[in-house]
């Protein structure tokens, strides 16, 4: 695997283009109407693998570069290109590789521009800010084991079944809105211990 880091300029903001080289398998060859691994033109449209995802993005990014460099020589800022060949398999010697190089060196970036073919009806019709991403998090619950059957052990007792069905009835319950109103859930709390003399009686 081998990835590609070209950086014009030192001062900041630094605005990268990303891409990658490597493609998805072809699947079966003689399912293709001509070599996957050999650009074809065909009614004025490019056939190949990576053509769309995403070898003509990288073309597109290296043409705007030497146009823009040529009419703006002494640019304010940075450009970067990001080039990588491991990101349609196991991703682990492609973008996070290089990041964790400019890391260790104290680079940063302030702007990514990911060439991705995003459309919605024509090609390059969309811009996406932050195309992909995960959020993840923990969830951490304290409280001590309780029992709906001894529902006097809380410090604030489940609201009866009566009480909850008149507060629904009250309340307008809208879509994607739980049976319960903001005030049910309020009192809805763990116990946090159980009387001595219902632990002891049973």
């Amino acid at each position: 695997m081998s990835n590609l880091w070209a950086r014009r300029g030192d001062a900041r903001p630094l605005v990268c283009f990303v891409g990658h080289t490597d493609v998805v398998p072809t699947g079966p060859i003689e399912k293709w109407d001509s070599d996957p691994f050999v650009p074809t033109e065909r009614d004025g449209k490019l056939f190949g693998r990576g053509a769309a995802d995403m070898k003509t993005s990288i073309a597109a990014f290296v043409v705007a570069v030497e146009e823009f460099v040529a009419k703006y020589p002494p640019h304010k800022g940075s450009i970067a290109l990001l080039i990588t060949s491991d990101e349609e398999g196991p991703a682990v010697d492609g973008t996070s590789k290089v990041i964790e190089l400019l890391k260790s060196r104290g680079q940063g970036i302030d702007y990514c521009l990911v060439g991705e073919p995003t459309c919605v009806a024509k090609l390059g019709d969309t811009i996406k800010n932050g195309r992909r991403g995960s959020l993840s998090g923990t969830l951490r619950v304290k409280g001590v084991q309780g029992h709906v059957a001894y529902p006097a052990s809380c410090e604030k007792s489940r609201p009866s079944r009566g009480s909850s069905a008149r507060r629904a009835r009250r309340d307008r319950v809208g879509p994607g809105q739980r049976i319960f109103s903001a005030h049910d859930l309020a009192d809805l709390e763990h116990p946090r211990r159980h009387r001595r003399n219902q632990r002891d009686s049973r």
